[in-house]
């Protein structure tokens, strides 16, 4: 069996004058499987992808095939090393990503079929970057093999490919030689799928007990295996001949009927044909949906799992809709206007998601339920263009697309189906998890504000929004804010179990919340293992919940944390820490006058005060603390901004009186007031951003509030981890 000589090499020089990624590349190559590849980066750890390195004899490289039912595959997959080393020829491939220079990049196999198996690899192949390192040549290397063993073709290792071609090695006329030479007495050929050996050692055996017959008997043994591959071959281009022929034959009659159809159409009135090709359609489309909804009898149609449909198994499937997305409008480039709604469809084990555009979109949207189970069939299913979005909700790396053509029958449930793919987290968790995180949790109903209508932003329209309090068995609460059809999706009463799919993190000053966005989807099933579990809690539950924690800080880690302001003139960051006051800065502006009505910043103007937001003018202003203070921990010391009412709570006198003090000289007792507050412990909520002043920038770190740390706060503390304790 010989391998395309330089494969590997061609195929990378063919990936680097590519410009799409997204391109299919046609090729004839034929290559061979020599050994596992389990890849690093995360963004090639696919569940639908099996990667192994390929060779055509002197080099190796990255090669990705999508995955089989076939258990013989998935065999393969789990032995390392390999033991079998399939012989594949390849006739498409897309690239998976830019090369290093000197190096090959993954590939992704589309369209192959196996041509044999062996149990030796064709020569000593080394990578890619090594043979390039060496001049693209390799001693060693080689595309054949003279002696070696093979198991009988194994149709089961890869779906339905069966060997159109096989390469040997011996010339042809040979072989026809040998086989003449073989006598008429000679033994029964071995069934396909026995090992036939012609190793060394059985040949150096055969010689030490008679070596006169070594090579006659050497020669028969290799004519014998060559001949069977020779029938073997010539059967599957018969039987490829015949099922080829019958195949024409069928597009020849559908043609034929098809042509009939037209002609009878042609000679009615164009106007009754319209009228009658309308009517058919909608009483045809309006029966099944009745038909569907009355009985939902299991329709006698065959369909497969989700893992063997690809863009060349195209077939029916069954599943349950988990997620049925709004109908939405869309202009093309060209200013064409069309509709649009995606589903997600889940069966025993895989995820797929489907697209319906324009008349499929307005026949099918409020045909389909979710949570309801359904054959699909007439899908078009297509390499995935965003292979990255479909890994994060866990689906198959296809494209679906439905046609008004295309069929959707609606079933009796299914019980082996679940209801979807969760990934549960308990609600104490949240807060350690990153902002825009996506999450699965199962929660019981506290509250409800209701549904309630806001003006979207930027738009035109209103929608809907409704914030739900939430608990669960960690004894945390949180709040979920859900948006548009799924506010109303269900009722949301108090005491309610809901599972939340895919739900996102989110935080305001310094705490976090929970939000929907275009993947979730919500299930409510007192029967779900989990919703059990809870329901079984709550029975047991005496309604006292935790204080919401947030996680104090120290400050050298606030001050780690709020560099990143520095890259990001849009980030802010919440921070608690628990820290002494130091120092309150007695010099430069310790109070601004402002406005009596809005508090803002007003200007002088002769013997009077303007406010240019409320367009006022004053005789007195308001005067106002803006101080600037030094905190410190353990681990390190910040200066910080503090406003009027958060300065009021360190210095017990106001600012007009301070103002009073430092008119009239008293220096000793202005000091003395801004320094009662020295040196004790309070807990500081800050939230820290770059700002810009006098062409400078620097990262300001401003007081939300302050809280007095005393030894009842410490107890209470104490209390609530003896609480934590005693029900986690």
């Amino acid at each position: 069996m010989n391998l395309t000589f330089e494969a590997v090499r061609k195929i990378v020089q063919q990936g680097q004058n590519v410009t799409d990624l997204k391109q299919k590349i046609d090729c004839n190559y034929t290559l061979q499987i020599v050994e596992n590849y389990f890849p690093q980066s995360s963004k090639e750890k696919l569940d639908q992808l099996l990667c192994f390195r390929v060779s055509d004899g002197y080099a190796k490289m990255k090669a990705l095939f999508f995955r089989t039912p076939n258990p013989d595959f998935v065999q393969l997959r789990e032995t390392d090393p390999l033991v079998k080393y399939p012989l594949i020829k390849v006739t498409s491939f897309r690239i998976l990503g830019r090369p290093v220079e000197g190096d090959d990049f993954p590939i992704l196999i589309l369209e192959f079929e196996r041509l044999q198996i062996l149990e030796k690899i064709i020569g000593q192949p080394m990578s890619f970057k090594s043979y390039v390192a060496n001049g693209y040549q390799n001693p060693n290397g080689a595309t054949s093999l003279d002696d070696y063993e093979f198991a009988g073709i194994d149709d089961l290792l890869f779906s339905n490919h069966k060997s159109q071609s096989i390469g040997c090695n011996q010339p042809k006329n040979t072989i026809q030689q040998n086989i003449q030479e073989i006598p008429n007495k000679q033994e029964d050929k071995p069934k396909q799928g026995i090992k036939i050996s012609l190793s060394k050692t059985k040949f150096q055996k055969q010689q030490q007990a008679d070596p006169p017959q070594t090579e006659l008997v050497q020669q028969q043994q290799k004519a014998q295996v060559q001949k069977q591959s020779y029938d073997q071959m010539a059967q599957n281009q018969q039987f490829q001949q015949i099922q080829q022929t019958k195949n024409n034959q069928d597009q020849l009659n559908q043609q034929q009927n098809l042509k009939k159809q037209q002609l009878r159409v042609q000679i009615q009135p164009q106007q009754q044909q319209q009228q009658q090709q309308q009517q058919q359609q909608n009483n045809q489309f309006n029966n099944k949906i009745q038909n569907q909804r009355n009985n939902k009898n299991n329709p006698q149609i065959d369909f497969f799992p989700l893992y063997q449909i690809n863009p060349s198994f195209q077939q029916p499937f069954r599943g349950r809709v988990v997620k049925v997305n709004e109908i939405k409008s869309y202009t093309t480039k060209n200013q064409k206007d069309g509709k649009m709604f995606g589903i997600q469809v889940i069966d025993e084990e895989n995820l797929v998601s489907a697209m319906f555009f324009d008349s499929a979109a307005e026949k099918f949207h409020d045909y389909i339920i979710q949570g309801r189970c359904y054959i699909f069939s007439g899908v078009q299913v297509k390499p995935a263009k965003n292979l990255e979005q479909l890994q994060k909700i866990g689906s198959l790396p296809f494209d679906y697309t439905f046609d008004q053509n295309s069929s959707i029958i609606e079933i009796d449930d299914v019980p082996g189906i679940p209801l979807n793919t969760f990934n549960f987290v308990k609600l104490n968790s949240i807060s350690q998890q990153k902002v825009g995180s996506i999450q699965d949790v199962v929660v019981v109903i506290k509250s409800s504000s209701g549904v309630k209508e806001f003006q979207q932003k930027n738009k035109d329209e209103k929608s809907t929004r409704i914030q739900l309090g939430v608990y669960d068995d960690s004894l945390q609460e949180i709040e979920i804010t859900l948006y548009g059809n799924l506010a109303q999706q269900y009722p949301y009463q108090v005491g309610d179990i809901y599972m939340f799919k895919s739900l996102k993190i989110n935080e305001y000053q310094g705490r976090k919340s929970l939000q929907n966005n275009y993947q979730t989807s919500i299930h409510y099933d007192k029967n779900q293992k989990e919703v059990k579990d809870l329901q079984n809690w709550l029975q047991n539950f005496d309604g006292k919940l935790a204080e919401p924690v947030s996680k104090i800080k120290l400050i050298s880690e606030l001050i780690n944390e709020s560099n990143k302001c520095e890259l990001d003139q849009n980030l802010k960051i919440y921070s608690d820490v628990r820290a002494q006051l130091v120092l309150v800065k007695n010099s430069g502006t310790l109070y601004y006058q402002s406005c009596t009505n809005c508090l803002k910043k007003v200007s002088t103007e002769l013997d009077a005060y303007y406010c240019s937001s409320c367009n006022l003018t004053l005789k007195e202003p308001k005067f106002r603390y803006i101080l600037n203070c030094k905190i410190a921990d353990s681990s390190g010391n910040i200066w910080v901004s503090v406003g009027d009412q958060q300065a009021n709570q360190l210095i017990d006198i106001p600012a007009n009186l301070l103002k009073q003090l430092t008119d009239e000289g008293k220096e000793k007792e202005k000091n003395e007031a801004l320094s009662k507050s020295a040196y004790k412990e309070f807990r500081f909520k800050l939230t820290s951003k770059l700002e810009e002043f006098n062409d400078v920038k620097r990262v300001k770190h401003a007081v939300q509030s302050i809280t007095p740390i005393s030894n009842a706060d410490t107890q209470a503390i104490l209390n609530q981890i003896e609480f934590y304790m005693k029900n986690i």
